[in-house]
């Protein structure tokens, strides 16, 4: 059975390397938690980060290793930040809608987020114009 922990300080460094493994650009904002499933042998297999943007819980970095995908890994994750934010909002490409949504979020638009998240999704969304926001809670 896989058990959801809490990443310590010491945790960071191979934190990185699993998203660089995954081929995921990642990074700690600053007042972050970050969520971690291992395997039996110690492996990170899935990770998601919660950042605070002005008190707002902000997740970015749900990362899944390949083989572990398609098993409820991403949702268990998810689940887990529903347990410890009583709100989260998050960005996520427009093929991801059907996940958030079974999981509670809805989609809404930037003038209904906290400023600095609606100034972080105008630089995202050039980059990434399928991105949507998810908002939970």
């Amino acid at each position: 059975m896989l058990n959801v922990t809490v990443a310590i300080k010491a945790d960071k460094k191979r934190v990185k390397r699993f998203y660089k493994q995954q081929a995921y650009s990642a990074s700690f904002l600053g007042d972050d938690v970050c969520y971690l499933l291992v395997d039996a042998t110690d492996q990170i297999i899935a990770s998601v980060i919660v950042s605070y943007q002005h008190q707002c819980p902000f997740l970015h970095a749900l990362v899944v290793a390949k083989p572990y995908r398609n098993q409820g890994i991403a949702s268990k994750l998810l689940q887990h930040c529903q347990q410890q934010h009583r709100t989260i909002t998050c960005f996520a490409k427009r093929d991801l809608r059907g996940f958030y949504l079974r999981h509670g979020f809805v989609v809404c638009a930037s003038g209904h987020i906290d400023n600095s998240l609606s100034s972080r999704y105008a630089r995202y969304v050039i980059k990434q114009p399928d991105l949507l926001i998810f908002a939970y809670g």
